[in-house]
């Protein structure tokens, strides 16, 4: 029989920890590529170099070095030529840790207020999250505060 876990947590270390598997899951699928990091090198950008802002020459330069890096990792581990990955399906582990997010994410959105939700029921976060991986579906339940 498996054991089952409870974990609570703030909305910030959610966030913080549905971040951490996107990115696992991105880098175990092969998706090297500035995109699923853009906000994350901004963020750090800022932190480290107040005097420089996004978009500077010195923002591009090592924005330009940062993307290189990531496509030789691409193709030196995975042999992807640039512009290929992998998505679900490669490796369970990945599959896994996306399943996760997604459903993060999704009780994410569901803690919006409805008027939020109704104008962003667009969103991947809005679509109910689906196994792809072998493990069932993480529950992720908001805790209503008592009054």
């Amino acid at each position: 029989m498996s054991k089952t876990f409870t974990i609570e947590l703030n909305e910030k270390q959610l966030v913080m920890i549905d971040q951490a598997l996107d990115l696992v899951a991105r880098f175990r699928m092969g998706q090297l590529y500035i995109g699923p990091v853009q906000n994350l090198i901004e963020e750090m950008w800022l932190k480290m170099h107040p005097d420089e802002r996004i978009g500077s020459p010195a923002w591009h330069d090592m924005r330009d070095n940062l993307e290189f890096t990531l496509k030789s990792l691409q193709w030196g581990i995975w042999k992807f030529p640039p512009g290929q990955s992998l998505g679900v399906g490669h490796d369970n582990l990945a599959d896994c840790l996306f399943d996760m997010h997604k459903s993060m994410e999704h009780a994410r959105f569901l803690s919006l207020p409805k008027e939020i939700q109704e104008q962003n029921n667009w969103s991947v976060m809005a679509d109910q999250p689906m196994a792809f991986g072998d493990q069932p579906l993480i529950v992720v339940k908001e805790k209503k505060e008592e009054p």
